[in-house]
């Protein structure tokens, strides 16, 4: 048990150096004699990097505001939803408070090349602990359960971190009322914010998909900055 404590104390500092150390290395370069920035990315998923250079190019600055108030007939519509449901509102709302507390505590999922690098690290660690086996002196079955204890031991290191991270599945109305009623007001104002850039230059689109957590948030955030202007509207 000691010896657990102490690889599960020895991986997590490793993940943690390893995480500080990919946000550092992916920094921003400023060239100061035009104002402009190289913004290094990488795809976590292929390994590939690329460069994009930001400049300003003098827009005329727009004050941002948001008054926090919700279009009034996005509550109609919400509030016909909560009350069709199967329980009440306010034992929806108590869920939806739980449910925001631990979306608030959740982390993007690792790439599967995260995942085996960590898995790799956890083998190492056992085996500089002496918790490898001489696969030659030992029976077939002894070594199967050897190996199954070490893939136990594995997975639950992993899981004190982000590479055990699941999907959250909404099975029933009142779940997606919950997490409608958790999300939908500070979505729609991270949305609402970031489309009033669009002020500075007078753009409409022709179609808008809100292609989000399907609350609609993104829609009438849309809809409350160009309402029927624009041609199609797709949830």
């Amino acid at each position: 048990m000691a010896l657990f404590s102490k690889i599960k104390d020895d991986f997590q500092d490793w993940h943690e150096n390893k995480s500080a150390g990919q946000r550092t290395a992916l920094g921003l370069t400023r060239n100061l004699d035009d104002g402009s920035a190289n913004v290094i990315s990488l795809n976590v998923e292929t390994g590939s990097k690329s460069i994009v250079q930001l400049k300003d190019v003098g827009a005329k600055k727009v004050r941002l505001k948001y008054n926090g108030v919700l279009p009034q007939k996005a509550i109609v519509g919400l509030w016909n939803a909560l009350t069709s449901c199967s329980r009440n509102p306010k034992i929806l709302q108590n869920e939806a408070d739980k449910l925001n507390e631990k979306l608030s505590q959740r982390q993007f999922p690792a790439s599967p090349e995260e995942v085996r690098e960590a898995r790799h690290e956890i083998m190492n660690m056992l085996k500089a602990e002496g918790g490898f086996l001489d696969r030659n002196s030992v029976s077939q079955k002894v070594l199967e359960a050897f190996d199954f204890e070490l893939k136990k031991k594995a997975s639950k290191l992993l899981r004190y971190t982000r590479y055990n991270w699941k999907p959250l599945d909404f099975k029933t109305r009142e779940h997606a009322a919950a997490y409608t009623l958790a999300k939908f007001a500070p979505n729609y104002a991270e949305v609402y914010f970031v489309l009033q850039e669009f002020k500075n230059n007078g753009y409409i689109p022709q179609t808008v998909l809100d292609y989000g957590s399907g609350s609609g948030a993104a829609f009438w955030a849309a809809f409350e900055h160009w309402g029927e202007r624009v041609k199609s509207y797709l949830l």
